[in-house]
């Protein structure tokens, strides 16, 4: 009975607190909620385009400047990839689907090819006014063996809706989802950069230009594919000994 009796304590205590509050407050949460309901919805209609529309996408790299800046282009031949892929230190390579002349999703690939102990993927999801909706961060060191999955979702203010980080084990672990962040992770995520609007993008003015002549440069072979085979190939010449960790660092490629 007493049991009962405290239960029922609660749950008055409750009702009060929430009548207590003031309707806007109520009404903003359900807005919230709403709006990211939506917001997950498109986010999952645009990864089904890209999957329908693998081989559509423009491909662009950068790497540092003597000035320390990224600088941009679009990578629209075999002959440009290979004078991009022949560069050493950081790079970044970007893939960009458009969907009724609207730039949609957007993913970004940083690495090192003269170390190559860690990696981040980052995809951008755009609405069709081409403000943000979500960023989806896939940040990988082999230091530390660690995997850190960091989605957020944003409404049109850009205020973020929901933020979460997930941890994962890798290498001996496998796969395994931690229950949070390591202490040993001696390398933790870096800022993630968020576009708020696609004219954000650093390389928002080559967008704005004609894409060259047979700039699918990867059709029938896939960007991941191709990606893998440039990691492999670089890798077992340059590291040699991190051969065998490769399969650690799988999937971390510009296809969602």
């Amino acid at each position: 009975m007493l049991k009962h009796r405290t239960s029922a304590l609660v749950l008055g205590i409750c009702i009060v607190f929430l009548s207590a509050l003031p309707a806007n407050v109520l009404s903003q949460s359900a807005r919230e909620v709403r709006t990211l309901e939506t917001v997950k919805k498109l986010s999952a209609e645009i990864d089904q385009y890209i999957e329908d529309n693998k081989d559509q996408e423009r491909i662009f790299g950068a790497r540092r400047s003597e000035q320390g800046l990224w600088e941009w282009k679009e990578l629209g031949s075999e002959d440009e990839e290979a004078i991009f892929f022949e560069g050493g230190g950081n790079y970044q390579l970007a893939a960009v689907w458009v969907r009724s002349s609207h730039v949609v999703f957007v993913t970004i690939f940083e690495g090192n090819d003269e170390v190559g102990d860690w990696s981040i993927s980052i995809k951008y999801y755009f609405e069709s006014k081409g403000r943000i909706i979500q960023v989806a961060t896939d940040y990988r060191t082999l230091i530390d063996d660690i995997k850190v999955l960091d989605s957020q979702y944003f409404n049109n203010s850009g205020q973020v809706l929901e933020h979460s980080v997930e941890y994962y084990g890798l290498g001996w672990r496998g796969n395994q989802k931690l229950t949070e962040k390591p202490e040993h992770m001696m390398t933790p995520i870096h800022k993630i950069p968020v576009y708020f609007k696609v004219s954000d993008l650093p390389f928002y003015s080559l967008l704005k230009t004609i894409s060259p002549k047979g700039n699918l440069l990867f059709r029938g072979n896939g960007w991941g594919e191709t990606l893998h085979k440039y990691v492999s190939t670089v890798w077992h010449v340059d590291i040699g000994a991190r051969l065998d960790r490769l399969a650690e660092l799988n999937q971390i490629y510009l296809i969602p």
